[in-house]
């Protein structure tokens, strides 16, 4: 059975964020996904406190990333309200990181993923270097 996110069972994940509570929710929903340490993954989760947080994890696993791989950041449902006005900066920091937004997947009444690709270099598994 597939995730919320197109994830089959065998699809190795990363997840972290320092947004402990959406992290514990987050990970109750993926619980059956392998983790990937390190080399490539095929989706990377992550729950930022702050969108610099965001653009950090973003930056770090960009190169994890194969093509057509997808990064996907937990947020506040309300984002778009004037009560979290930290999160409408999301999409443009991402843009210039070289992400392009794909696709938002509502987790529940209170958070949703927003879901990027990246034109970064692919990772080679075959010498544990990027290219």
């Amino acid at each position: 059975m597939m995730t919320l996110w197109g994830l089959h069972p065998e699809a190795g994940i990363w997840l972290g964020g320092h947004a402990v509570d959406s992290k514990r929710r987050l990970h109750l929903l993926l619980i059956d996904q392998p983790r990937s340490p390190i080399g490539p993954i095929e989706a990377g989760f992550i729950t930022p406190a702050s969108v610099d947080e965001a653009i950090h994890f973003a930056q770090k696993l960009s190169s994890r990333l194969g093509p057509g791989k997808r990064l996907w950041i937990l947020i506040p449902c309300n984002h778009q309200t004037d009560k979290s006005a930290t999160w409408r900066d999301l999409d443009n920091r991402m843009f210039e990181q070289g992400f392009t937004k794909i696709a938002s997947v509502d987790v529940d009444e209170l958070y949703q993923t927003i879901g990027y690709t990246h034109t970064s270099i692919a990772y080679d598994s075959s010498d544990n270097t990027h290219r």
